[in-house]
């Protein structure tokens, strides 16, 4: 059997056109003999050389929320790619970048005071932030790693190796922003401000925010504001913000890899253990178990992303253009418990709403799958069966 070989790379932080400075994790997944003759992938029929993922978070959750997932994406990646030796059907290699939307996990810190405040909703107390300027970050994101990705493939005096391939997979919020970041990079490069060549091969929306104008009416202030501002945002350590998570009914679904990687990314220390140097020493930090914690994305940021009053209809309305341009293909993984992913059902022959008709009818969808069991939070939830999904719907 072919060795297989996972290599972790240095956290990056990504500057967008507007100024967003978002912290990137990456790693790479491949076959140390794989070939790279003709591969081909579902993302298009040309031959891929590597494969790139770009994943987004939901509101509130931060980039490692998607490790557990994307291993699971990568071990089956590995899996095929060795069983079809000598004459793989998969990439040559693996890619995966996640990172923090800009108020979120480690670039909550980068951007704090830096960017435009919110802005005021009518109707609503609580002010708001664009969720075209998160769709922007992800386009900027995108042509970073596609960018990295073809660098990368062009090895000295041999040109390129390949074709590169880059897939944005997004859950809630994230997956309204990679759909409106496939339109930006798609069909309105100068307006969009990000600028770059090359755009999404095809989107993996998670359960996205996606609502066709009409269905979704958010009337007066936001209660998933309003809750978010009542969060408790500090805790006398992680094991006790993990047990005082478990016994809430929002993370009574969690499965335990998607809490444990909740509580190890998405708190830090009140006050910053120190190293030799001045440095932050997050070993120290983690072993440390009576170091006051404290939420990385702010009650106050979490709630102004769910003041925005667009309710996705703006994703929606792209769908049409995206699938008329015919180079991003779509695919939609919905939970079967979630009141969002209720819109996706006829897709995949069941029952539904007259929102699905509708989105049925304005925007042709490559591929649905409804995890039956798994709610909106389904990333957290089952990791295994979301990553497997995954895999599925680009091979």
């Amino acid at each position: 059997m072919t060795p297989a070989v996972v290599a972790a790379t240095a956290a990056t932080v990504v500057t967008t056109p507007r100024g967003a400075r978002l912290a990137v994790s990456s790693f790479t997944a491949s076959a140390a003999a794989a070939s790279a003759a003709a591969v081909a992938t579902t993302v298009s029929a040309a031959a891929v050389d590597t494969l790139v993922l770009v994943l987004a978070h939901a509101n509130g959750l931060c980039k490692e929320s998607w490790l557990p997932a994307a291993r699971r994406v990568a071990a089956r990646f590995l899996d095929h790619q060795q069983k079809l030796q000598p004459a793989p059907l998969l990439p040559r290699r693996l890619v995966v970048h996640t990172f923090d939307s800009f108020y979120s996990g480690d670039s909550a810190a980068l951007n704090r005071g830096r960017l435009r405040p919110p802005q005021q909703q009518p109707g609503d107390p609580i002010a708001g932030f664009d969720w075209d300027d998160l769709a922007r970050d992800a386009a900027a994101v995108a042509v970073w790693a596609r960018q990295l990705a073809e660098r990368e493939n062009r090895p000295s005096g041999s040109g390129s190796r390949g074709r590169v391939a880059v897939v944005g997979v997004g859950h809630s919020v994230g997956g309204y922003s990679l759909l409106r970041a496939a339109q930006f990079l798609l069909l309105d490069k100068n307006a969009s401000g990000v600028g770059g060549a090359g755009g999404l091969d095809a989107v993996v929306a998670v359960d996205p925010v996606i609502s066709v104008p009409g269905e979704m009416v958010l009337e007066g202030p936001s209660p998933l504001a309003a809750g978010a501002l009542r969060r408790r945002d500090e805790f006398p350590s992680r094991a006790a913000a993990r047990a005082s998570f478990r016994a809430r009914p929002f993370f009574a679904s969690w499965s335990d890899a998607g809490l444990d990687a909740y509580v190890a990314h998405g708190l830090e220390p009140v006050e910053p253990v120190t190293g030799g140097g001045g440095h932050v020493d997050d070993a120290a930090m983690v072993a440390d178990d009576s170091t006051p914690v404290r939420l990385k994305c702010r009650r106050e940021d979490e709630a102004a992303a769910f003041a925005w009053r667009d309710l996705g209809t703006l994703a929606f309305a792209a769908l049409p253009a995206l699938a008329a341009a015919g180079s991003c293909r779509l695919h939609v993984l919905a939970g079967g418990l979630s009141d969002i992913g209720q819109l996706w059902p006829p897709l995949s022959g069941g029952p539904g709403s007259r929102a699905a008709a509708v989105a049925a009818a304005a925007a042709p969808i490559s591929s649905v799958s409804v995890l039956d069991g798994l709610g909106h939070m389904l990333v957290v939830e089952d990791p295994d069966r979301v990553g497997d999904a995954v895999f599925d719907a680009l091979v």
